[in-house]
Formats: C-alpha cells, sequence, structure tokens
C-alpha cells in the first residue's frame, strides 16, 4: 500500500512542523523511495527527493542507489533522470558505492551506453573496494540490453561465486545470441549442482529454445 506508505511520510511531515516532533529521517525517506520504485513510480521517487532538501534532510549512498534504481527502472526517461542524478551526488559529497555503481550500470544498459558502463565497473573492479554478484549480474544485463553478448559471456566467465541469478542473466545472453546448447548445458549444471534455478531460469532456458 504505497499510498498508504505517502500518507504516513504527510502525517510526520505535517507533525514535525506543528511540534517538532516524529519528523521524516533520511532512512524513511529512502524507504519511502524504495517503495515506489516497487510500483513504478519513479518520477514521485525522485520528488521525494526534493522534498528532502527542502526540509534540509540529508541525503545518503543508500537514498541515491535506491533513487537511481528507482529511475533505471522506469525505461530511458527514468534512466537519463537516474544518470542526471550524478553532479546532485557529488554536490552532497557521496561518492559511488558498490549499490549505486550497480544501478547506474543498469542505467546506462537501458540508455545502450556500452562505454559508461563498462567504464563503471573498471572503476569498480579497480578501486579495491570489492564487488558482488549483484554487480555482475546487472553488467551482464546492461551489455545484453546493449546488444554485446560476448561481453556478457565474458564477464560471466570470471563471476565466482556464480549465483541463480548471474547464471539467468547470462542464460538470456546465449538465447539473444542464439546459442541455445550453451543455455541448455548451463541450465543443467544447475539443477545437478546448483545454484538452484528459479522462475526467471526457467523462462530464460524456454527463450532459449525458441
Amino acid at each position: 500500500d504505497v499510498d498508504g506508505a505517502r500518507d504516513v511520510i504527510g502525517w510526520m511531515e505535517r507533525n514535525s512542523e506543528e511540534n517538532g516532533e516524529v519528523a521524516p529521517t533520511t532512512y524513511t525517506y529512502t524507504s519511502y523511495i524504495q517503495a515506489l520504485d516497487k510500483v513504478g513510480r519513479w518520477e514521485e521517487a525522485f520528488e521525494v527527493l526534493e522534498r528532502m532538501r527542502r526540509r534540509g534532510v540529508a541525503r545518503s549512498a543508500h537514498t541515491y542507489s535506491a533513487l537511481v534504481r528507482a529511475g533505471a527502472n522506469g525505461g530511458k526517461l527514468g534512466a537519463r533522470a537516474a544518470i542526471e542524478l550524478i553532479p546532485s551526488m557529488k554536490s552532497d559529497l557521496i561518492e559511488p558505492d558498490l549499490a549505486i555503481a550497480s544501478a547506474l550500470i543498469c542505467a546506462f544498459g537501458v540508455l545502450g551506453s556500452e562505454e559508461n558502463a563498462r567504464a563503471m565497473l573498471r572503476a569498480i573492479e579497480s578501486s579495491g573496494r570489492g564487488v558482488d554478484a549483484k554487480l555482475y549480474t546487472d553488467y551482464i544485463t546492461a551489455m545484453c540490453r546493449c546488444g554485446n553478448y560476448d561481453e556478457a559471456k565474458e564477464v560471466f566467465g570470471r563471476v565466482s561465486p556464480r549465483t541463480t541469478f548471474t547464471c539467468t542473466a547470462v542464460m538470456k545472453a546465449y538465447a539473444e545470441a542464439m546459442e541455445w546448447t550453451l543455455a541448455e548445458a548451463l541450465f543443467e549444471e544447475m539443477c545437478i549442482n546448483g545454484p538452484k534455478p528459479n522462475d526467471q531460469t526457467h523462462t530464460a532456458i524456454l527463450h532459449a529454445y525458441e
């Protein structure tokens, strides 16, 4: 009930103005942004950022990762808006962490900006701050959106440990490249040795066969 969440945030804002109590915090605003993202209302999520600025509420790395992810999930218009948040991050002295970088890679993929996605991945890999399966899943997906299936497969070859999500992402690359035998071999390996396939994995292998 995202509208219920909106009402709670509005009540907190009004209450804090009247008696200075229960004011929304960085955490509550960020949670609200994530709720809006889940129902595809990215424009409203970006409006929350303006509300935070007006009220002098600090923006955190979690806030920006939630906003970028919401934008990336909103198609090309949302992805462009997500990329345009980079100057705001800099003014708030927020350096892209793993979650922000992963979300930005997703946005670059939606926009077909292959070089920017690659530069972001290399920056994180060379930073020494560590990487995770989510980053590689988003990168593989971004390369698929850009039509670079070879790079998607190459990156998958150095992912460790492999997860259901990374395997499913590269299975989609196999499908788009019409390499259904590779998709089938990976699916069979997952069934025997793991990671366990989920509903998206089954959709991917059916797409490969199709």
